[in-house]
C-alpha cells in the first residue's frame, strides 16, 4: 500500500506529540503562541489550533488534524 506525504507526516507528528504530550492536553499547552488559537509551529510545520467550535487539535493545515481521539490508542513503537 502507498502511503501518500501528508499521511506520513501525520504519522511523524503523531510520534512527535507522543513522545512530547503523553497525554494530549485539552487546553492550549504553554508554548510559544502566534495568535490566541494557534502555537507556533512546534515540529515540522505542525501546531496546536484552537477550531471554531472550541476543540484543540493539532495540524499543519494540509493533513488532517490530529484530535485527543486519533492520539488515545496511539503507542510509540518499542525500541529494542
Amino acid at each position: 500500500m502507498m502511503y501518500d506525504k501528508y499521511t506520513l507526516n501525520r504519522c511523524d507528528a503523531m510520534e512527535w506529540l507522543a513522545e512530547h504530550y503523553p497525554v494530549f492536553p485539552d487546553k492550549m499547552p504553554d508554548v510559544p503562541l502566534k495568535a490566541d488559537w494557534c502555537s507556533a509551529n512546534l515540529f515540522m510545520g505542525w501546531g496546536f489550533v484552537i477550531l471554531l467550535d472550541g476543540t484543540l487539535v493539532f495540524a499543519d493545515c494540509l493533513s488532517p488534524p490530529i484530535r485527543a481521539e486519533d492520539m488515545a490508542g496511539f503507542k510509540l513503537p518499542d525500541l529494542v
